[in-house]
């Protein structure tokens, strides 16, 4: 027998295991996926029948989450808010670019004692206002009935944005079954980087 005909054979067993497994994976796979559909399925009614299920958001445009990675113009989000319990986990993890309309603000958080006395004079004007009266609507009479935050905003850009960080996303669009899509606004949380994002 010549090497090519005993090579042959071989090489015949091994294309024919290899596409064995792969076939046979694709199939647990998608077989896996189906259970996995019937068993959410199945514990979404169970937990309707007990009157605690909650409500379904039909639109989201507010999203909340640990930045996970930083790719150039793109920010892949662990989301803390919203998530649907019973809802595709892939959607768990978003991916959000930031492009020249995004507007970018660092929150950080104030002092104690200005905190303190910002809100020792807002409770002032207050107190000073007549019950019955009639507020007018000018600029500075608005910003005196607006109550102190406790952060100040700065401008910022997307050198600011950090792994680990706790975010807040606006969108114009409604994005609740949107794996990506562009930022409005992001807001950067005065909270320290976390060593690691948490993930489902």
């Amino acid at each position: 027998m010549t090497t090519n005909e005993k090579i042959i054979p071989l090489v015949c067993l091994i294309v024919g295991l290899v596409g064995g497994f792969a076939l046979g994976f694709g199939l647990e796979k998608s077989s896996a996926n189906k259970d996995l559909a019937k068993y959410q399925e199945s514990l979404k009614a169970r937990v309707a029948s007990m009157g605690v299920l909650p409500p379904q958001m039909a639109e989201v445009k507010q999203l909340f989450g640990l930045i996970k990675s930083i790719d150039g113009q793109t920010v892949t989000v662990a989301l803390q808010y919203p998530r649907d319990l019973f809802g595709d986990p892939a959607m768990d993890e978003r991916n959000v670019t930031v492009d020249n309309s995004t507007k970018i603000t660092l929150l950080t958080q104030k002092d104690a004692a200005v905190f303190k006395k910002e809100l020792d004079e807002f409770q002032s004007r207050m107190n000073a206002q007549k019950p019955g009266a009639v507020f007018s609507a000018t600029q500075s009479e608005l910003a005196d009935r607006t109550a102190p935050e406790f952060f100040d905003r700065q401008d910022a850009d997307i050198s600011a944005l950090k792994v680990g960080q706790t975010i807040s996303i606006t969108t114009a669009e409604n994005v609740k079954d949107v794996k990506s899509f562009v930022a409005a606004t992001i807001e950067i949380s005065p909270m320290p980087p976390t060593a690691s994002p948490i993930t489902r």
